[in-house]
């Protein structure tokens, strides 16, 4: 008869163990849900303007954007050309005038994903008219992509972005 009551004691001892540590674990979980609840919602990350970015009076490239984003225009680049085996180029990157965005201009070799050049922050009517490629290129064509990314002129939040298909001539 004792034995049963040791026994009794153990297993009340140990359930009261138990529902201590599933108390405390429950008490844990919901402070570290409460202060996840509570956190802001992250700010978009400041990024700075283009200092290479210059107001721009030349001719707009057609605009590439089609129905799938109204109210941004994407100019196109059906082919660029620049001087084999230099790093500093001319290509004008524009952000059109009536665009409610700023454009970052990505400029990438189709074969190898390699990234040539890639801009900062472009107000709307400015262009990046020089750039200095992260090397230079043999004579020949390439297929590349210039991936524009749109941020909010409010906050810098991301918006639509598009891909425009060029051929890179290198003469």
């Amino acid at each position: 008869m004792r034995e049963s009551s040791n026994h009794k004691l153990i297993k009340t001892a140990l359930l009261a163990f138990c529902m201590l540590v599933l108390l405390g674990g429950g008490i844990f979980v919901g402070i570290q849900y409460q202060n996840w609840a509570v956190q802001p919602a992250a700010a978009p990350m400041e990024q700075e303007l283009d200092g290479a970015a210059k107001d721009w009076a030349g001719t707009v490239p057609p605009d590439q954007s089609g129905e799938s984003q109204p109210g941004i225009k994407i100019p196109g680049y059906a082919s660029i050309s620049i001087p084999a085996n230099e790093q500093d180029v001319k290509i004008s990157l524009l952000n059109p005038e009536e665009n409610p965005c700023y454009f970052t201009f990505e400029l990438v070799l189709d074969d190898t994903g390699e990234t040539l050049y890639a801009s900062k922050l472009v107000e709307p009517g400015k262009a990046i008219q020089e750039q200095t490629l992260s090397r230079s290129l043999d004579a020949g064509e390439y297929g590349a992509t210039i991936k524009i990314s749109t941020f909010s002129l409010k906050d810098q939040a991301q918006m639509n972005g598009a891909n425009v298909k060029t051929k890179l001539v290198v003469v």
